[in-house]
């Protein structure tokens, strides 16, 4: 048992207009990842902020976090990715 403790959000109902499921799933990870890497007797913070057209979650733990390097490699990929669809664009016709 790693008892770590879970701050979550006031329940009350979100109205949003998106895939159900795809929401669940990328929900799901986040909180299994914030469990899986925080340290015993850690902290997750899951909060919602309500902005005029949208909602951001916020999931935040105590966890070691992503190395420097590691970071660097995801924000590549990242820019990569951008760079090629921004190639497949120009393509278009």
């Amino acid at each position: 048992q790693k008892e770590i403790a879970i701050q979550e959000p006031t329940k009350h109902p979100i109205e949003v207009y998106a895939d159900e499921e795809m929401i669940k799933t990328v929900l799901r990870n986040l909180i299994f990842n914030a469990i899986k890497f925080t340290y015993p007797g850690g902290k997750i913070d899951v909060e919602t902020i309500h902005f005029s057209e949208y909602i951001l979650v916020s999931i935040q733990d105590t966890g070691k976090g992503i190395s420097i390097n590691d970071q660097k490699k995801i924000k590549k990929r990242h820019r990569d990715k951008n760079r090629w669809r921004s190639a497949q664009n120009l393509l278009k016709f």
